[in-house]
């Protein structure tokens, strides 16, 4: 199983958003996100931004890194290098 992590700051808006898109993309991949000062609540807005497109993240939380320690993911995507992010998981 291929393994994705989205590492941000806060792990409310943007990073929420990658997840969800990558998850639709493909329902095998395991994908997780996470902030370094995770917001603890998800941004409303890209909730309903990504309802709009028929993907539903409201069930996802906003989690520090640091619960994810176990996580061994050997793919980290930070979100400045958001760039086909989905080709790239793939290889």
């Amino acid at each position: 199983m291929k393994k994705v992590l989205i590492l941000c700051t806060g792990n409310s808006c943007r990073s929420q958003m990658t997840h969800g898109w990558l998850q639709s993309f493909d329902k095998d991949l395991y994908v997780r996100s996470a902030g370094t000062n995770a917001a603890g609540k998800l941004n409303e807005g890209a909730v309903a931004a990504m309802a709009e497109v028929g993907i539903d993240i409201s069930n996802h939380t906003s989690d520090s890194i640091w619960v994810l320690t176990t996580l061994h993911t050997p793919l980290v995507l930070l979100k400045k290098s958001i760039v086909s992010l989905y080709a790239f998981a793939m290889r």
